[in-house]
């Protein structure tokens, strides 16, 4: 009976040993083309967030880029990362579908690349700011579907909205716009596509 107990309190020992030295042991950094080698397994990976948005269910879901590999990382609830952000994922590498993915368990912002401007400094010296990531406080002045209008003072730009956004917004709110500054050579125009619109 008495060795019975103490092999259960070794064995016991044993798996806690285990699991905080699995804790303590950081797993490898790879590059992004290695990933397909590492499938089940935990990994540390950097990169630049290209692309982000937010699910149905409020996740976030972000391509991560080192220049000329992409890869696409879920995270659960939302963060607080943008367009430019360079970061450092930790996570397991999972096939979904036709490709591979992380699924984050912790994200690290290395280098924050987001420019806080005025509108009035986009309308002076746009090409400074061109295909930038950008923060800017502003009003809304029209809604229509995807679409916000925001000005400050005499000045207005067009918002491409997040297609998924928890904010109800209305004509006259004081935003906060994230999103990339870009050129619409169609229409001789420049908007910003954002990544959040929020009432502030």
């Amino acid at each position: 009976m008495n060795i019975v107990y103490i092999s259960s309190i070794f064995a016991a020992a044993g798996l806690l040993v285990l699991f905080i030295i699995g804790e303590l042991t950081e797993p490898p950094e790879i590059e992004l083309n290695e990933i397909s080698e590492y499938e089940g397994e935990k990994v540390i990976v950097r990169g630049v967030v290209t692309e982000i948005y937010l699910t149905s269910g409020g996740n976030t879901v972000l391509l991560l880029s080192d220049g000329v590999n992409e890869i696409k990382v879920f995270a659960f609830g939302k963060r607080e990362l943008f367009m430019g952000d360079r970061i450092a994922v930790r996570g397991i590498v999972q096939r979904y579908e036709d490709s591979y993915e992380i699924l984050a368990d912790h994200i690290c912002v290395l280098e924050r690349k987001c420019t806080e401007v005025k509108l009035w400094q986009l309308a002076e010296n746009p090409l400074e700011y061109l295909n930038d990531c950008i923060n800017l406080s502003c009003y809304i002045a029209k809604i229509d579907d995807y679409k916000l209008v925001v000005k400050d003072d005499n000045y207005t730009l067009t918002v491409i909205y997040p297609l998924i956004s928890t904010e109800k917004l209305d004509k006259g709110d004081r935003v906060r716009v994230t999103g990339r500054f870009l050129y619409n050579p169609e229409k001789f125009s420049f908007y910003i596509l954002s990544t959040e619109v929020m009432k502030i």
